[in-house]
């Protein structure tokens, strides 16, 4: 009989901030891709934490692999001397561009999100003016949306008004710059911040100026962090990257980086995105509006049985018409969004509680368990055993 040798441990450490939720939903697809790495030993550590001594301390105790978001640029001059396999996700850290092996760069379209913002907004109404508020410093992600942003359907650059700014972001000096910037405004006037955190301060300056918003001023961000789009008011229009999937790309980078000696520097784009049209766009148009309260509606009631029949008579219009909206503004079928609206509510009761499949299902309006277990597995790619023992972890 033949002798299976054991798989040599690898740590791997994780640097990535957890309180956003985007990176709570990137964790979750880099558990997905690497649960059948067995050999890999995973540790998460706040970016705060990751600093240059730690970076000389992970060399000595044999890390082999690092994942990394945002780090501060004397932790990337000192992985820069370094050959430990890395995959830095969301960022271009200057440092690191003199690394010639074993990196790679994994990071979202950001160009296509800035075209999509547009793209969903140039279906609402005619503008007078299009607008964009960049991150602080403006990095290089929040540049490429800009220029995304500006490009109109047949692909020309049309001029923007830009937000600039001497004083730093929570200032006084801030706010008050932001203020006047959007009360001048041409209005109707269409608004695309580099990512949600600057819409909240958007909506705050609009507020203060009393500038309407959405009939005077279209905001749609970046990032969909749901738990902040849905408690301002109006509620946020924002841009979805699939995160998840840009965690399993990060994992498959990496066991690529691991099964070579050495590597030559790479980049991996992740394409995947959604857009979703809150409050802060929905009035533009009546058609916009009546897609925002299917999706309500689909979200309310996604642990229950429903189907299209049901959304059409909340909405007491035609399906047809339903049907043809929700392909011009979502992009996918009502049917296709009430299934997945379904799953994603029964992975968050996996994922959150130890009850059985069979009363996850009963309680999430599954009649046959094991209908819902195959459209389960052909929509996440594992099963839900498989899904909770990523939560285990």
């Amino acid at each position: 009989m033949g002798c299976h040798k054991r798989p040599e441990n690898k740590c791997i450490l994780l640097c990535i901030g957890l309180a956003h939720g985007g990176w709570r939903d990137f964790l979750a697809g880099f558990l997905e891709s690497s649960r059948s790495r067995r050999e890999w030993n995973l540790r998460i550590v706040d970016p705060l934490e990751f600093t240059p001594e730690r970076v000389e301390e992970l060399r000595d105790k044999g890390i082999k692999g690092i994942v990394a978001g945002n780090i501060s640029d004397a932790s990337a001059q000192a992985l820069n001397s370094s050959d430990i396999p890395l995959v830095l996700v969301g960022n271009q850290a200057s440092a690191l561009a003199k690394r010639a092996v074993n990196i790679t760069l994994v990071h979202h379209d950001d160009l296509s999100i800035g075209k999509s913002a547009r793209t969903e907004l140039e279906k609402l109404r005619k503008f007078n003016c299009w607008a964009f508020l960049p991150a602080e410093g403006n990095p290089y992600w929040s540049e490429l949306r800009q220029q995304g942003f500006a490009r109109t359907r047949n692909g020309d650059q049309m001029p923007m008004s830009i937000f600039r700014c001497p004083f730093k972001r929570g200032t006084e000096g801030y706010e008050k710059r932001l203020g006047i910037w959007v009360e001048a405004l041409p209005k109707p006037a269409a608004i695309m911040t580099a990512c949600d955190l600057y819409a909240v301060d958007l909506l705050d300056a609009c507020k203060s100026r009393n500038v309407d918003v959405p009939r005077q001023v279209s905001v749609i961000g970046v990032d969909n962090d749901v738990l902040l789009c849905e408690t301002l008011s109006p509620t946020l229009s924002s841009i979805a990257p699939n995160h998840i999937e840009e965690g399993r790309l990060a994992a498959i980078a990496l066991a690529k980086l691991l099964a070579r000696h050495r590597s030559a520097p790479r980049t991996v784009h992740c394409t995947k995105k959604i857009v979703v049209m809150r409050e802060s766009t929905s009035s533009a148009t009546p058609a916009a509006a009546l897609i925002n309260r299917a999706l309500e509606f689909v979200k309310t009631h996604a642990a229950e049985n429903i189907n299209v029949s049901d959304v059409v008579a909340y909405l007491r219009v035609s399906r047809s018409l339903v049907e043809l909206r929700f392909r011009q503004f979502h992009g996918k079928s009502l049917a296709k969004s009430i299934l997945e609206a379904r799953l994603q509510e029964v992975r968050k009761r996996l994922m959150r509680s130890t009850a059985t499949f069979t009363s996850i299902a009963t309680a999430c309006g599954w009649k046959n368990p094991n209908v819902l277990k195959n459209a389960f597995r052909r929509h996440f790619g594992m099963s839900m055993r498989e899904m909770r023992k990523t939560a285990e972890k």
